[in-house]
């Protein structure tokens, strides 16, 4: 079962999820191939756990498919959880019983963005001069609003849809897996912290990474390699691109996280570019694997870059820690 945390506020949203665990129409968990992340356009990042497939269809391109930037980012959403409980209603699990059933087809889509809204007032919000309003979506057909994961599906897939209360500075999602309370609390309060003192995405993104991480080092249905997605306040909301990470290819050092987590060269931390990090958790392993891109009715699937005898292999979630390093404040 993946992990997604999910942190939408005024000026940005960062999506982290582990890259490792689906579950097979037959009811085995499976070590994923597919990319489980997706930029829609230049104002939304979504990603998924569950089921490794859509009918026949792998669930990331069943998404991306599904998430295109086709048409209003409202109805996109709608359209999508009734495809959703569409191809869902005529997959066969072989000959699971009921129950298995109900257990094996859980999804949960999990996106947040900025949606633009001409007459915001309609909606009990305030007028914002870029008309930008931060949002967070889940279509699923386990998930009890505003934040509870039920233990079985539901036939049919619900849409929440909510804004960021313009009272709050962030609103934090835990979906899949769920961590404790007590490191769900502490998460949320390193990040209000995080944003008290910095409009950046990046110190939230290194956080939500480790938590991922810490969850991982207690149970083994969570992966250790890490896809982060960074979307700051878009000021080009029909953009299909992202920049992504440094990587070293001679000699192969490996990145500590101050590195791994900061913008690198020609960038800087108030860029509005949205940004996505993959961090292995062997650090001088590959490949490298990217996020999908939608827009317009065009799609980019994520791709993987390393050398050719590896491109076919994934990358082992059993290697062992890098070295401890001397800690570091966050910036």
């Amino acid at each position: 079962m993946t992990l997604i945390l999910t942190c939408v506020t005024s000026q940005f949203v960062v999506q982290v999820s582990d890259r490792r665990l689906t579950r097979a129409s037959d009811g085995q968990i499976v070590e994923n191939p597919h990319n489980k992340a997706l930029f829609v356009c230049g104002y939304a990042t979504y990603a998924f756990a569950g089921l490794a497939t859509m009918g026949r269809t792998p669930t990331d391109h069943w998404l991306m498919n599904h998430l295109a930037g086709k048409r209003d980012p409202l109805e996109e959403l709608k359209t999508t959880t009734e495809a959703a409980t569409q191809v869902l209603r005529n997959q066969t699990f072989g000959s699971a019983s009921p129950q298995q059933r109900r257990l094996w087809r859980k999804v949960a889509f999990v996106g947040g963005g900025y949606v633009g809204l001409k007459r915001p007032e309609r909606f009990g919000r305030s007028t914002q001069a870029d008309n930008l309003h931060p949002f967070l979506a889940v279509i699923s057909n386990f998930f009890d609003p505003p934040a509870t994961w039920l233990a079985e599906s539901d036939v049919r897939f619900a849409l929440h849809f909510q804004f960021l209360p313009e009272t709050e500075g962030m609103v934090l999602l835990a979906a899949g897996f769920q961590p404790t309370t007590r490191h769900r609390i502490r998460l949320e309060r390193d990040i209000r912290r995080c944003i008290a003192h910095s409009q950046s995405p990046w110190p939230v993104a290194r956080l939500l990474a480790r938590g991922v991480r810490e969850v991982a080092d207690r149970s083994s249905a969570v992966g250790k390699n890490v896809m982060c997605m960074l979307l700051p306040r878009p000021s080009l909301p029909s953009d299909l691109s992202a920049t992504g990470p440094r990587i070293v290819i001679n000699e192969r050092p490996a990145l500590d996280e101050i590195e791994v987590f900061s913008p690198g060269d020609g960038h800087d931390e108030s860029s509005t570019e949205k940004h996505w990090v993959y961090w292995p958790h062997d650090p001088s392993a590959f490949p490298y694997y990217g996020p999908n891109l939608a827009c317009g009715g065009w799609y980019l699937a994520g791709g993987k870059f390393g050398p050719a005898e590896l491109g076919d292999r994934e990358v082992s979630e059993s290697a062992p820690p890098p070295p401890a390093e001397r800690r570091r404040p966050l910036p």
